[in-house]
């Protein structure tokens, strides 16, 4: 079973960083790692600021309290800017990684005609039947006036007024 999860996962893993796209992708993954190492690196400088800081205040050291302050809004601003990035391109990454693996598999799938192929109308496909249906309206080239008439006179009402009911399910009577 994990053979198999594995065997699959590195099948559709594989695809996308040795097509066409592959240096693309590998210098995106390349700077999304890279933007990962230095937000761990800020995040230690910042573990090592929280303890300067809290020592400076225990030991009551004023003059040292605003340049710690500019030192950490500093620290944060790369921080945030990092974080920020990390995430755009992340992403960035998936989405094109979908993208490719999108059109990789709907151009395998639109290869084969039989796929496409749109029978005639059936109760169990109400798709089917409302492309049938419009097929068959491009050939007659009637007009909505022409089948409303059309309608009218094949069907009997009891009230004075004429109604139309459109339906797409073969199965449904009005």
């Amino acid at each position: 079973m994990k053979q198999k999860f594995w065997k699959n996962f590195w099948h559709l893993f594989r695809g996308y960083w040795n097509s066409e796209e592959k240096w693309k992708a590998r210098g995106l993954l390349a700077f999304v790692i890279g933007l990962n190492f230095a937000s761990v690196y800020l995040l230690v400088r910042l573990n090592s600021w929280y303890n300067v800081f809290y020592n400076a205040l225990q030991q009551y050291q004023a003059e040292s309290f605003w340049p710690l302050i500019g030192e950490f809004t500093g620290l944060a601003f790369l921080y945030i800017i990092l974080a920020v990035y990390a995430i755009y391109l992340r992403q960035m990454l998936q989405i094109k990684w979908r993208t490719w693996m999108t059109n990789r598999y709907l151009d395998g799938w639109m290869k084969d005609p039989v796929s496409i192929h749109i029978s005639e109308p059936t109760r169990q496909a109400e798709i089917s039947y409302a492309v049938f249906c419009l097929k068959k309206k491009k050939k007659t080239q009637k007009t909505p006036q022409s089948e409303i008439k059309q309608h009218n006179k094949t069907t009997t009402h009891h009230n004075t007024q004429p109604t139309t009911t459109y339906s797409t399910n073969p199965t449904t009577t009005s």
